[in-house]
């Protein structure tokens, strides 16, 4: 039977743990790529989300890693210094704690350059089922409370004069779980105008409880939907 003890929000950051296994979501590395093309010089991410999940590992003493998808920003073949940042991030990690990896749509190809790839269908993992969550549910998540990422779900807060502020949240229901995306600079779409994928099918805006990282409760997206 599922110990709903066992999963555990980490206040202020994107991510969970079921157990002693940290679980995460949409990386997107090389995303700075796609900005510099763009006209935006930003630092590199792939080595400050490093050093981020390297602390959360060792503060909560972790012995397994989930990475539910997006590793990659690119869909398409990944260039040379692509490849390479790639490499230089998982070498680190799979010296220190075990990871696993889900397909996600950007991850064409991924098992050229990491280990331990799970296919885009998820698997089981202590009772729970993981996913990614462009693709449908298959048979063997019935009657298991999915943990997914995808839909970098966020609520836009705006002021008076016209300020916008965006920040990630948790979609909670009984039998599913959103991860927010773990890049900062990823962005996401607001769930009060929608939610992104096959899943949302799965989750009734009445019921969908919203957190900030934070944990502050927002309530329900459809309590949500009309303010601002």
């Amino acid at each position: 039977m599922q110990n709903s003890n066992m999963l555990k929000f980490l206040v202020n950051e994107p991510a969970l743990m079921i157990g002693k296994t940290l679980v995460i979501a949409d990386l997107h590395i090389g995303l700075e790529y796609e900005l510099l093309a763009a006209g935006f010089n930003v630092p590199d991410q792939a080595q400050t989300m490093l050093k981020k999940i390297k602390r959360l590992l060792r503060e909560n003493k972790c012995k397994e890693l989930i990475i539910i998808g997006d590793v990659k920003h690119t869909i398409a073949r990944l260039s040379w210094p692509e490849q390479e940042e790639i490499s230089e991030f998982f070498r680190p990690l799979e010296k220190i704690t075990k990871v696993h990896i889900v397909k996600g749509n950007h991850d064409g190809n991924i098992e050229r350059y990491v280990s331990n790839v799970h296919p885009t269908e998820g698997f089981e993992y202590k009772g729970y089922w993981i996913m990614h969550g462009h693709a449908k549910p298959p048979k063997e998540a019935a009657g298991k409370t999915i943990i997914l990422g995808h839909m970098h779900p966020v609520v836009e807060f705006r002021d008076s004069l016209g300020g916008r502020l965006s920040e990630r949240v948790w979609i909670r229901t009984d039998k599913s779980i959103v991860v927010p995306a773990f890049n900062d600079l990823l962005g996401g779409i607001d769930v009060r105008r929608g939610l992104l994928g096959p899943m949302k099918k799965h989750i009734d805006p009445k019921r969908a409880e919203l957190y900030l990282l934070d944990g502050l409760h927002l309530g329900k997206i459809s309590q949500l939907r009309g303010r601002k």
